[in-house]
């Protein structure tokens, strides 16, 4: 998905509370990563699963060249589709 979060309508998605009060977030690479956007999807991607969301509900997601799954600021940057 693409373009700003308000045009998804978040404020008629479901809310889901936090599971505990507060939780520790750690992400683990299989080698040295020097893509911020790698580890920006690592880190945002074990938020939404702590809340219970699938990883197809992250925005901004595009595909590296290799085909990971990344943070994208041109996806935030593009109109929304």
């Amino acid at each position: 998905m693409s373009g700003p979060l308000t045009g998804w309508g978040w404020a008629a998605a479901t809310l889901k509370k936090a599971p505990q009060k507060d939780h520790t977030f750690r992400i683990s690479l299989d080698k040295p990563v020097t893509h911020t956007g790698l580890i920006a999807y690592e880190l945002v991607r074990e938020v939404y699963r702590w809340f219970g969301f699938e990883d197809d509900r992250i925005p901004y997601v595009a595909l590296n060249e290799a085909g990971v799954p990344i943070l994208s600021p041109d996806e935030m940057t593009k109109p929304m589709t």
